[in-house]
């Protein structure tokens, strides 16, 4: 999607770290700066029927 809008095909709804490297060299602007939510983390899923794995029990108090 973010090359489409590079090749000038559209607009790209992306996060912004997946486009920085293009605003930063000015391929690409951010046209909703002042209209998205600020994105402050990101989720971790996994099947709360099996037993947590110990590595994922190590894991999670890190996060």
């Amino acid at each position: 999607m973010i090359e489409a809008a590079v090749d000038g095909l559209g607009v790209a709804y992306v996060l912004e770290h997946e486009a920085a490297a293009h605003i930063a060299t000015e391929r690409l602007v951010s046209i909703l700066e002042n209209q998205t939510p600020p994105f402050f983390c990101f989720l971790l899923a996994y099947p709360s029927r099996k037993q947590v794995s110990s590595l994922l029990t190590a894991f999670l108090p890190r996060l």
